[in-house]
């Protein structure tokens, strides 16, 4: 599994929102390092339940950026949030009871969704954000 860490590719230029994605992908690389290390998850479910609770942080965080200062995208936006919020809480219980183990393919999917959502979306709300004179 190769890991997941920060690049200079997926800053966005806004202050806060950068510190809270390098969190995101600072627990998400530590999480894929405990099923390297483990290899049966050991840690893992205690990571992507941090992963879940900064995630759901940094959620709240963009929906009160987008309330304050109007983004035009904002309902788009939110509907994202709470879907992806739903698929890791779902993803949690699943692995919980378990119904599903932290595989490759499942880390492969929230590598995906993390990475897709801050070049996407985040990086648009970014510029929004920017171009109102919101850059911290």
């Amino acid at each position: 599994m190769e890991l997941m860490m920060w690049k200079v590719s997926y800053e966005t230029g806004h202050a806060k929102l950068d510190e809270q994605h390098k969190g995101l992908l600072a627990t998400f690389e530590r999480m894929q390092h405990a099923l390297v290390d483990e290899g049966d998850g050991g840690d893992a479910m205690e990571l992507l339940a941090e992963l879940k609770a900064r995630t759901a942080e940094h959620f709240r965080t963009e929906d009160e950026l987008m309330e304050r200062f109007l983004y035009p995208e904002e309902e788009d936006h939110k509907g994202i949030h709470g879907r992806l919020i739903a698929q890791i809480e779902e993803l949690y219980r699943r692995v919980e009871v378990g119904q599903t183990a932290m595989t490759p393919p499942v880390v492969k999917f929230l590598e995906s969704w993390l990475t897709d959502h801050i070049q996407g979306e985040d990086f648009r709300l970014a510029e929004f954000l920017i171009a109102k004179g919101n850059q911290a």
